[in-house]
């Protein structure tokens, strides 16, 4: 990790926005600021406390489109490197 690079951004949601949702733009907007920054083929490691997150992007079947965007962003930012999804204590 490179504190370096720390940054804030925020994400207007829908008030409908789920936590299930939010949690994947989250993830997604995280990738896509370590790709804008030029952080390609780099492993990248996510710790979230969203266990169902963690486990519908680590399954190959995407049922939903927001999922499947997330996955194909972590694929292209990390290639030829694996990414890895963790559960972090959400604090």
């Amino acid at each position: 990790w490179n504190s370096a690079a720390q940054g804030h951004r925020a994400i207007a949601l829908s008030k409908d926005t789920t936590v299930f949702q939010a949690e994947l733009y989250a993830i997604l907007e995280t990738v896509r600021i370590i790709s804008e920054r030029g952080y390609t083929g780099v492993r990248i490691k996510i710790l979230s406390d969203s266990q169902s997150v963690l486990k519908v992007l680590s399954s190959c079947s995407f049922t939903f489109s927001l999922v499947l965007e997330c996955h194909n962003e972590l694929n292209q930012a990390c290639n030829p490197e694996p990414h890895n999804l963790d559960m972090g204590s959400g604090a």
